[in-house]
């Protein structure tokens, strides 16, 4: 193994352990001109290496990342948020670290030098700051999502949650209509949401009050209420899928017309 391969794998596992990806940057070029580093054929082949293992471990994180998202089974909005912080702090570091002075001398000074390995770089690049952008927007809309979320979690009785389900579904009902990645996952964020529902009902119900404590009528009681705000869970959103369902064919009746007017 190389010196610039074993600092690079050093690096990768440094970080990596702590949710990060970090690139390994050599300090041998930062006193060196451009037409200086090109006519060192040894730094050369130091570099188009180098640069090798930049792409190949950015290629890494990035189809790791897109595994996550495509695996994930978060079972709260809460986990959903945090995951894409973490991924938004990663990639956002990832790209700070690209557009630092060193990087880009070295960039330059394989672009001078015609590089085989630069223009798959340079896609990756882009693809990080597309992954950033993207990051960044779920990360907004899921902001609008986490409170009223967080407010469930603070409910003491089943019958609380109908004072603040219908702002959830509301929410999701925007983002829904608004996100163009949860646009297309709206069953993952509703099964979160579920998901939530169902273990704050049960979350209200205790067993050990019930089969060791012989509090039966109590455990009856809650037990009904708890189907009962699962039932006008179920009711507001059907409702609330009926209202989107004509929203959608009213805009899709406005669209035909204003084609036929052309």
């Amino acid at each position: 193994m190389s010196l610039y391969g074993f600092l690079s794998s050093l690096t990768e596992q440094r970080y990596k352990a702590g949710g990060l990806t970090v690139i390994y940057v050599p300090i041998e070029t930062n006193n060196l001109t451009v037409t200086e580093a090109c006519s060192n054929k040894e730094l050369m082949d130091r570099l188009e290496k180098l640069i090798f293992l930049w792409t190949k471990q950015i290629r890494l994180a990035l189809s790791e990342s897109e595994s996550q998202i495509i695996n994930a089974r978060f079972t709260c909005i809460i986990d959903e948020h945090k995951f894409w912080t973490t991924r938004w702090t990663n990639l956002r570091g990832l790209n700070h670290q690209i557009k630092s002075a060193q990087v880009q001398h070295i960039l330059s000074i394989l672009s001078q030098a015609n590089s085989g390995q630069l223009e798959q770089f340079v896609l990756l690049n882009n693809e990080i700051e597309l992954r950033t952008k993207e990051a960044e927007t779920n990360i907004e809309f899921l902001e609008l999502l986490k409170a009223p979320c967080e407010d469930l979690n603070e409910i003491t009785k089943p019958e609380d949650l109908l004072e603040l389900l219908p702002k959830v579904l509301h929410v999701f009902r925007y983002i829904w209509l608004n996100s163009t990645f949860y646009g297309e996952r709206a069953y993952h964020l509703m099964k979160m949401i579920n998901n939530q529902v169902i273990n704050l009902n049960r979350g209200f119900v205790n067993l050990d009050d019930i089969f060791e404590h012989k509090k039966t009528r109590e455990g009856i009681e809650i037990l009904e209420k708890c189907i009962g705000a699962c039932e006008n869970y179920k009711d507001l959103y059907s409702k609330a899928i009926l209202i989107i369902n004509l929203l959608a064919r009213s805009c899709a009746i406005r669209y035909k017309q204003s084609l036929s007017l052309k």
